[in-house]
């Protein structure tokens, strides 16, 4: 059912079987209705994580539609970034040490958040890690940015960046 989030009222009601996957049925609602509306505007899109998908991202993307989808899990396992850190249900870096990153800022133009190790101190005017397993040889420690858009299944990290831009 696709529905106009001012009022809450059926835009275009499309009922499918059962037996079609979710992703599926959307996909045929969507462009029918987007074929019976084409004045329609549609600015942005709330769907479960069965449209977790990166064609579903690059769509969106393509038509100025700012998408809310929930995060797929994949059988309970945080996703893995960058080969050694794991991102939270928050959208939020968390480092080898298993310590959450801060947030250090929004580069919206190139739609990425910055974040940063959260063990730097700048005790005695000097900055230094106090990690006892630093990942980083850096005096700042660690720093992380976040492209949205390699991120599909993080819809916080989107909004948050989608909503500054």
């Amino acid at each position: 059912m696709l529905v106009d989030s001012q009022s809450d009222l059926p835009v275009f009601p499309h009922f499918c079987c059962a037996s079609k996957h979710d992703s599926h049925g959307f996909l045929h609602a969507f462009f029918r209705m987007k074929s019976f509306l084409p004045d329609y505007t549609v600015s942005k899109v709330l769907l479960d994580s069965a449209h977790d998908a990166m064609p579903y991202y690059q769509y969106f993307k393509r038509e100025n539609i700012t998408p809310f989808i929930d995060l797929n899990g994949k059988g309970g396992r945080p996703p893995i970034y960058k080969n050694d850190l794991t991102i939270d249900k928050d959208g939020v870096p968390i480092c080898p040490s298993g310590y959450r990153t801060h947030r250090n800022g929004i580069e919206a133009a190139k739609g990425r958040m910055k974040f940063k190790c959260p063990k730097i101190s700048h005790a005695g005017g000097c900055i230094s890690c106090t990690c006892e397993n630093p990942c980083s040889n850096a005096k700042y420690g660690r720093t992380v940015h976040l492209d949205a858009w390699d991120l599909p299944s993080e819809s916080t990290l989107k909004k948050m960046i989608l909503d500054v831009a």
